[in-house]
């Protein structure tokens, strides 16, 4: 009695297992190729070991801040978007007006909710706020960031870093 059930249960869940196999594959293909991600610019938002792995990191820029950071990496990479097979892939921007971008993130600690706004002298796009477009792989003239914490509803000026090139001094 009990190998007549197992028998008729064996290519049931095969056929089951083999449907949510499908689904799993075709859900993967539609998510990445839905989305089109490969159709836009991307940062790499201050993630200098991206920056190194993915070949489009330049150069490191020099910064002096007025408050403590914990962390904060500043540097010129190349523009760049997202392989046609996945987000792992590549693809360097070559006629762009702006190939170039700089990447900034700053961390100052887990507390409080920090926000960044900087002198308007950049190229900037609202989509990514810590990217900064450049026509040349070189800083022109030094710019500010402004840091703000978030107190009772409202931003409050808490600091300022200059960024400047050090191959322009």
């Amino acid at each position: 009695m009990k190998i007549k059930i197992i028998q008729k249960v064996k290519p049931c869940l095969f056929i089951v297992f083999s449907l949510l196999l499908f689904v799993s594959c075709i859900s993967s293909y539609v998510g990445y190729n839905g989305y089109e991600k490969w159709k836009y610019r991307r940062a790499t938002f201050g993630n200098r070991k991206e920056s190194i792995e993915r070949g489009v990191f330049v150069k490191d820029l020099e910064y002096i801040s007025n408050i403590k950071l914990d962390s904060f990496s500043v540097y010129i990479e190349k523009g760049f978007r997202y392989g046609y097979k996945g987000d792992y892939q590549t693809r360097i921007l070559e006629d762009d007006k702006y190939p170039y971008q700089i990447c900034c993130n700053v961390f100052i600690d887990k507390k409080n909710i920090y926000g960044i706004d900087s002198d308007r002298h950049k190229v900037k796009i609202d989509t990514m706020s810590s990217t900064y477009f450049l026509e040349k792989p070189e800083l022109e003239s030094p710019f500010t960031v402004k840091i703000s914490k978030l107190v009772n509803k409202q931003w409050d000026s808490i600091g300022y870093i200059k960024v400047w090139d050090p191959s322009k001094q």
